[in-house]
């Protein structure tokens, strides 16, 4: 570098000197085949008489002839030993020398070498520091916040960033879409509850295989298994108490579930609201850990209704299911019409003892079926002296077993009810009671409406004159059930309204070529026709 001036010029000079030099020494004769020797040097720079004092933190590289494949985990382990030793330095040729005799002859006596045996050093694999440094989870503290969601708080090891958490079929991958990592041992995620129910979860860290998003708790091996029991409130609501045991059926206790996260209780998937905590219930006399909730009757008692308890971040094993009914429920079957209709009452208990069912009147169970219409009139008895026995009066229902049951009911699932169509068709809802007094509510099928014949009501009012084409209305009853209109034998085109009450019928120049009345032929099915007219009047 050079600077000038006015009056002068002076010329300055970059130097750049190294403090610390990295050698490797030549393999000598005495030495072993599988060791290196490597140190460095550190000199005292731009003119200074000695190296500075501090503490200096070297690293070095050093390649293994051993195998790193994954499926190797055997570490491999390194003698070291170090030896320290000063050397003397000239600052204006910038080399070193081992001779002794450049030293100061006034100064101190140079130090003594120090060698230092630092043992066996342990030298992991890569698939040792991967599990090492992969994530742990030890502890998750889930805290529901609402009806559908919740944050769990997630303790452990090695959440290095970059480290994301799939639960289910969402990947978390940061404060965006609800996970934050507080530090490498703690996050928070922010989660539906549906997520932490339906689905397991891992924690994908950066190095290492994915974590189970699993909490450690001593009781995780028993599992769980689901008993339940519904109580009514009202007409409109009930509870639903689920029994919480073992999977070889020993009942739990509260103090034994403490460790868990609170349950999740999943209704046909669906998550619900108004889960108590676990508490002690009575079952069968004795206490046992237990959740609740409260549901309506609509929901409570159907047949497809589906519980599921899920403890979250507990693993698969602590989730149960179980299908809950009320056993009294029956279904109707109809299986034929006309005047006299057949019915099925099938339930999942048997129908033992005496039944009744309550429509009109009360009806017990009678042996056989009872003809419910009057019976056609015998021919007259031609033996003389002989009549014939009377017919068995009909009754308007009669309510049987079939033929399969015993009279006592034993293995009976099926109640049979034969009734007249017009005694059912006036009523909505029927009651059938049990020997023990227990009451069911039972649905009738409504009624198929009778058929409206088709009629027309007359010749239309519409006003058509001489060669002109519009269309002509007539009204009537289920005039859906015009297939065809002609006039002459020749086929005019129609619409009918969709309450069936009106039909169209477009007339052409053929049609009002003459004044007078026309007549139109309506055919209907099964060879059925209709006639009804209009008036072509002349302008």
């Amino acid at each position: 570098m050079q600077y000038s001036g006015q009056r002068s010029q002076q010329t300055f000079f970059l130097f750049r000197d190294s403090d610390t030099l990295a050698l490797e020494a030549m393999r000598a004769g005495k030495q072993p085949n599988d060791s290196v020797t490597f140190g460095w040097e550190f000199r005292p720079v731009l003119g200074q008489r000695s190296v500075q004092s501090g503490t200096r933190q070297m690293f070095a590289v050093i390649s293994l002839p051993a195998n790193d494949d994954p499926a190797n985990v055997a570490e491999e382990w390194l003698h070291v030993s170090a030896r320290t030793f000063w050397r003397p330095y000239d600052h204006k040729s910038l080399t070193t020398t081992t001779g002794r005799r450049s030293w100061n002859p006034f100064a101190a006596p140079v130090p003594e070498a120090i060698e230092a045996d630092l043992g066996p050093v342990s030298v992991p694999s890569t698939s040792d520091m991967q599990r090492d440094l992969g994530p742990k989870v030890a502890h998750i503290l889930w805290t529901p916040t609402s009806n559908t969601n919740g944050v769990a708080q997630i303790d452990g090891e090695n959440f290095f960033a970059g480290t994301t958490i799939t639960l289910g079929a969402t990947t978390y991958n940061g404060a965006n879409d609800g996970l934050t990592i507080k530090s490498d041992q703690t996050m928070i995620l922010n989660t539906p509850v549906s997520n932490v129910a339906l689905g397991n979860g891992v924690v994908n860290g950066r190095y290492g295989r994915a974590a189970r998003l699993v909490h450690d708790a001593p009781v995780l091996a028993d599992g769980l298994l689901l008993s339940s029991q519904v109580e009514p409130h009202g007409m409109q609501y009930s509870t639903v108490i689920l029994y919480l045991s073992r999977r070889n059926g020993t009942p739990y206790h509260q103090s034994e579930l403490a460790a868990l996260t609170p349950p999740v209780v999943l209704l046909n998937g669906l998550p619900v609201s108004g889960v108590t905590p676990v508490t002690e219930q009575a079952n069968g006399g004795k206490a046992q850990a237990a959740v609740s909730v409260t549901l309506p009757n609509s929901v409570a008692k159907t047949l497809d209704a589906e519980y599921r308890v899920v403890f979250p971040f507990a693993g698969p094993e602590w989730s149960s299911s179980i299908f809950n009914y009320d056993n009294s429920e029956v279904e109707l079957t109809k299986l034929g019409g006309g005047e006299c209709t057949t019915l099925l009452i099938t339930s999942h208990e048997e129908f033992k003892g005496d039944w009744k069912l309550i429509l009109d009147k009360t009806y017990s169970i009678v042996p056989r079926p009872t003809p419910c219409l009057p019976p056609a009139a015998p021919a007259p008895n031609k033996t003389p002296g002989k009549k014939n026995p009377p017919a068995a009066p009909p009754a308007a229902l009669s309510l049987t077993r079939p033929q399969a049951c015993t009279p006592q009911g034993k293995g009976c699932y099926t109640l049979q009810i034969q009734a007249r169509a017009s005694l059912l068709a006036s009523y909505k809802k029927f009651l059938l009671f049990s020997n023990d007094g227990v009451g069911i509510t039972v649905d009738l099928p409504p009624s198929a409406p009778k058929p409206v014949p088709t009629s027309i009501d007359g010749a239309s009012k519409d006003s058509v004159y001489l060669h002109e084409v519009r269309a002509v209305s007539f009204t009537g009853k289920s005039l859906g059930g015009v297939k065809k209109v002609l006039f002459e034998a020749h086929s005019l085109p129609f619409a009918v309204a969709s309450d069936g009450t009106r039909i169209s019928v477009v007339v052409n120049r053929d049609v009002t070529e003459h004044e007078g009345q026309m007549t139109l032929v309506f055919e209907l099915e099964g060879g059925v026709n209709l006639i009804a007219s209009f008036t072509v009047l002349i302008r």
